[in-house]
């Protein structure tokens, strides 16, 4: 669940937990993915008391991008989400979540993050994803990704 950029949980049966200090052990590898998510407090709370988050409480903390009434409002939100990342640029995506990764990161310093941000954005203007998507824009079209020869 922790490595999905868009998450949607049913409100009438999920909840998640790390269990896994009931039982003498460590959620060692999936810690790489949750302590960035979660935060220090969060995770510590989490992993060290195993307890069960439920839909309210993974909406609360920010865990879940929102929740489902029931299995066929969950089918129709995740038709939502589909849609909407259908329609946006495969590539800028795929940048948007690099961009954000560098920017998050504390290994990186200031000057570096802001000479790729630089840098970044100068490609973006002159990428063919880019003309072709102001171009359809201006045109109050909407931008076909999947037929362009991108």
């Amino acid at each position: 669940m922790f490595v999905t950029d868009i998450r949607i949980c049913n409100e009438k049966n999920f909840y998640f937990c790390f269990n896994e200090v009931k039982v003498g052990l460590l959620p060692a590898i999936i810690s790489q993915y949750i302590v960035p998510e979660l935060g220090l407090f969060k995770t510590k709370q989490y992993m060290l008391t195993g307890e069960k988050i439920f839909t309210k409480q993974a909406l609360n903390d920010r865990i879940i991008s929102t929740s489902a009434t029931d299995d066929n409002d969950l089918n129709k939100k995740v038709e939502e989400y589909t849609k909407m990342l259908l329609s946006s640029a495969p590539k800028a995506m795929g940048k948007i979540k690099k961009l954000i990764q560098i920017i998050n990161s504390t290994d990186i310093n200031d000057d570096k993050k802001k000479d790729f941000i630089k840098e970044q954005f100068i490609q973006m203007m002159n990428s063919e994803e880019a003309i072709h998507g102001i171009k359809a824009f201006s045109m109050k079209q909407i931008p076909d990704w999947f037929k362009s020869n991108m």
